[in-house]
């Protein structure tokens, strides 16, 4: 795949930027990630606990299935709590990049009001991508069901070796490669005030124009980020949540500085 532009940010300095720009705008960072998700989690286990309540309340596994029916007002609850809680996030989604785009311009107290401004666009972005990944996946499966009924015709005892290396690599490597490419996605649909659609395009070709430069890129900001997170998780009880905090803050505005140096 050619590299059709030649992007002269070194590697130190993308790092040296990510790392400034972290420790300065840090309050806003982690207020922007850790306000939604403890929202979310605080939305999800009050609705977990009532169903708990529910099922416990019940006098009979008939009772219990009938908690779950289609007409069940645990049901309608259960479906409105994810729609809230993935409002919340999409909030925090955008808060992140919209953060890293406006700089010294935004104050803390604006920080998610302004970020409401995208977040039908921001909506759409998140479907498009899930209906995308489901696609992929899809496509990569039907793929890997025709090279193992092709190598089953030449010898039937291939078939297990093949699947377990296709179906170990291949789907990763999908969505890997759905990452990277729509990765600068939200900085168009912020920073250039872009539909949906139109920020996935530009952050598709800006992509392919620099691919190498921006996979080999991506991949090594993803091990430090599971470096990372592998030393946060024996933290005991927060270790998880903050595992996700820190990660998602130095990969949004690593990846905005990445957006920068190839646009």
């Amino acid at each position: 795949m050619p590299i059709i532009s030649r992007p002269t940010t070194r590697l130190s300095e993308l790092f040296a930027n990510t790392a400034s720009f972290t420790a300065k705008h840090f309050v806003s960072l982690v207020f922007a990630s850790v306000i939604p998700l403890l929202l979310s989690y605080a939305v999800v286990w009050l609705t977990i606990g009532a169903v708990v309540n529910q099922i416990n309340a019940a006098q009979s596994f008939e009772e219990v299935l009938a908690i779950f029916s289609s007409t069940s007002p645990v049901t309608y609850t259960i479906v409105i709590t994810g729609v809230i809680a993935l409002a919340i996030n999409i909030k925090g989604w955008i808060a992140g990049p919209l953060i890293t785009i406006e700089q010294d311009k935004i104050k803390l107290v604006e920080i998610f009001p302004r970020a409401a401004r995208y977040f039908w666009s921001y909506f759409v972005l998140a479907i498009m991508i899930i209906v995308g990944a489901v696609v992929i996946e899809l496509a990569i499966f039907l793929v890997i069901t025709i090279v193992i009924t092709v190598i089953g015709l030449f010898d039937t005892n291939l078939i297990a070796t093949w699947e377990n290396y296709l179906v170990g690599i291949l789907p990763d490597v999908g969505l890997i490669v759905l990452m990277v490419t729509l990765m600068f996605a939200p900085y168009f649909l912020i920073g250039q005030k872009l539909t949906a659609w139109q920020a996935v395009q530009r952050s598709i070709r800006l992509t392919m124009r620099n691919f190498w430069y921006v996979l080999i890129r991506f991949l090594l900001i993803a091990v430090i980020i599971i470096l990372f997170s592998f030393v946060l998780q024996f933290i005991p009880i927060f270790g998880g949540a903050l595992a996700y905090v820190v990660g998602s803050i130095l990969l949004t505005v690593y990846n905005y500085y990445l957006w920068r140096s190839i646009s």
